[in-house]
């Protein structure tokens, strides 16, 4: 329902700030990897020190009262089982000179995190991908940090390319891994079933790099063409639980704030009392 919609929604803008969300090992990775990119950036960082300990007496079992046939991202009930598949895990473009973006109203987790030159870039967690889901993109390539998050969750996680020590860590990890790049001279897309260049952006004098996009139908029915283990393995678990009851200490509205990212990047929430949702503009939009 819209409860946990927006538990889900305020669990994204927690991802954003960088906070644990998968346990501490998960954080603990991602800020490890951060650090090798040289980006000193805190909002990169995951603030481990204080992700359990002050709650640790509150999240316990009997407090979570979301259960049966569940989106495992979300919490929102579903008529199918999604808790075997794994997620899709989309790097997706955040540049100004990129948008409008295609399709993140669909994901169920976004995490932005700060690349280069104040650029951000957002990984969009999809637990399930199917006709009716609006193209996705634009597509970009890997970061380090990134795979961290998409280890944390079991994820099929898919790029256009990467970075080299990017690419050189998916190798030496294991990740599920789509690189669904193409140059459009010398190098073929690898899936034309599920990607491909958007015609009216490269008409439009896009650059090459925001043009590649992600369609729906595609993903429904051509997955088997990753060559990959579309299931979690057996040891997974999802740490994210839910509750119907928003468990407050104290504290004031949040019908408005802003997350600064890095100085030349903000990203602004405004609550929705109608929808009972965030509205979320950057860029200035």
């Amino acid at each position: 329902g819209d409860m946990k919609k927006l538990i889900s929604l305020l669990l994204a803008v927690v991802l954003v700030l960088g906070l644990a969300a998968c346990g501490s090992k998960a954080a603990e990775n991602a800020e490890n990897a951060a650090n090798t990119e040289n980006i000193e950036s805190s909002e990169n960082k995951a603030n481990t020190a204080e992700n359990t300990d002050n709650n640790e007496s509150a999240n316990t079992a009997e407090n979570y009262d979301v259960t049966g046939i569940i989106n495992p991202l979300t919490g929102e009930e579903t008529e199918e089982d999604l808790s075997g598949s794994r997620p899709v895990a989309l790097s997706m473009n955040n540049e100004k000179a990129a948008m409008p973006q295609h399709g993140i109203t669909a994901a169920d987790i976004i995490i932005e995190m700060n690349v280069e030159n104040g650029n951000t870039r957002m990984l969009s967690l999809f637990q399930k991908i199917t006709a009716e889901t609006p193209k996705l993109g634009a597509i970009r390539s890997a970061r380090t940090y990134f795979i961290d998050w998409a280890l944390a969750f079991d994820t099929i996680y898919i790029t256009a390319s990467g970075a080299k020590n990017a690419l050189e860590k998916i190798s030496q990890t294991g990740v599920a891994y789509v690189n669904c790049n193409d140059n459009a001279a010398t190098i073929r897309n690898p899936f034309p079933n599920i990607f491909a260049r958007d015609r009216e952006r490269l008409s439009a004098g896009y650059a090459l790099e925001h043009t590649m996009f992600g369609y729906g139908d595609g993903f429904e029915n051509h997955m088997e063409d990753f060559n990959i283990q579309l299931e979690h393995r057996d040891d997974y678990e999802c740490s994210l639980k839910f509750t119907k009851a928003v468990q407050t200490e104290d504290g004031t509205g949040a019908s408005a704030f802003t997350v600064t990212m890095n100085p030349a990047k903000t990203t602004d929430f405004e609550y929705d009392s109608e929808t009972k949702l965030y509205k979320v503009s950057q860029h200035g939009g």
